[in-house]
Parts: structure tokens; sequence; C-alpha cells
């Protein structure tokens, strides 16, 4: 076999999947991800629903399968994560370089006193 056709089937004779490749098809795997997601959420909506008992038939295993994947989804999609702007929002605020703890216990201490007269 020639080195050009060595390197285009990949050391397993297989077509080498390059980062180029990758790239290109980032959003087709984005969207094939979500149609998967979507058909793994299925069942797990039809454990979410009320039977005529006014009960839910749902299997605990069923339920603990959907809370992983929408922690999945949210690790995924960063939801956990404060946008920039609200961290640049905090960083402007008085006394973000001092002792946080200390300014919370100083608010606290103001409420408290509020309520009290």
């Amino acid at each position: 076999m020639d080195e050009q056709r060595h390197r285009e089937l990949g050391a397993v004779g297989m077509p080498e999947i390059t980062d180029d490749d990758v790239l290109a098809s980032r959003a087709r795997v984005r969207a094939l991800l979500v149609s998967r997601v979507d058909m793994l959420w299925q069942p797990v909506q039809v454990a979410l629903v009320k039977d005529s008992n006014g009960e839910y038939p749902a299997d605990p295993r069923i339920l603990e399968f959907g809370l992983r994947l929408c922690r999945e989804l949210a690790e995924y999609y960063n939801v956990k994560k404060p946008p920039t702007s609200v961290v640049e929002e905090e960083a402007e605020l008085p006394g973000a370089g001092e002792d946080r703890r200390a300014l919370i216990e100083m608010k606290l201490a103001e409420v408290e006193e509020r309520l009290r007269s």
C-alpha cells in the first residue's frame, strides 16, 4: 500500500477523521444529539402523566433517568454557569474586593435592625 493511500485510510484501514471533518460536522452532530435526547425523553414524559386515579404510575428508575438526562443537558448548555455580564456586574459592586462574608453579615445586621424597629 502506498504512503498516500495509507494516510487516507488511517491505521485500521478506515477513512481517517480529521479535526476539520469534526468541526465541519458540529451542527449535524448537535442536531443528532437533540433528536436522540428527544427520543430518550419520551418515556420519561409518559411516566410523568397522571393516570385516571390521579397518581403517577412512574417507575422510579425512569424518573431517575429523566433527572440524569436533565442534568446532562444542563451541563452541556452551561445552564449553571452565570452569564459573563452577571459576573462583571458583581465585580463592579461595592466591596467586591473585600471579604464577602463580612459584607453579608453587615447587611443581615441592617435588616435585623430594621425588623426590630
